[in-house]
């Protein structure tokens, strides 16, 4: 019996890949491209172009839309860090109004007063 001697951890694997990628056409690849785009663009995940605060900017605005106002409770039991992030920008908003620096930028601030932000 020998010892079992484990492959070297950066050893090179390539070998197959290029097997696969030369077996692979460039119609093949390019169909297999747009059905994972269209899969993702599908998919009831959010846009992955959407930064986090977009992401929950939308939300807000749902928000609004079925409610009626921008008064989200900070306990917000549907979606607690929903409640969280309302009230992380109200607190930059008072901040960038004083002139203390915080994340909140003049665009920003623009959106959240086009749905009555308080």
């Amino acid at each position: 019996d020998q010892p079992y001697e484990e492959s070297p951890k950066n050893s090179d694997n390539t070998g197959l890949q290029n097997v696969i990628d030369c077996n692979t056409s460039p119609e093949k690849a390019s169909k297999t491209h747009q059905h994972q785009s269209s899969r993702i663009m599908n998919s009831s995940r959010k846009p992955l172009n959407k930064s986090k605060w977009d992401q929950s900017y939308d939300e807000l605005l749902s928000y609004v839309e079925s409610v009626g106002h921008a008064r989200v409770p900070l306990e917000f039991l549907q979606n607690p860090s929903f409640g969280v992030w309302v009230a992380t920008q109200r607190r930059n908003y008072k901040k960038f109004q004083k002139g203390v620096w915080s994340r909140m930028t003049k665009n920003r601030m623009k959106l959240l007063n086009k749905v009555g932000f308080e």
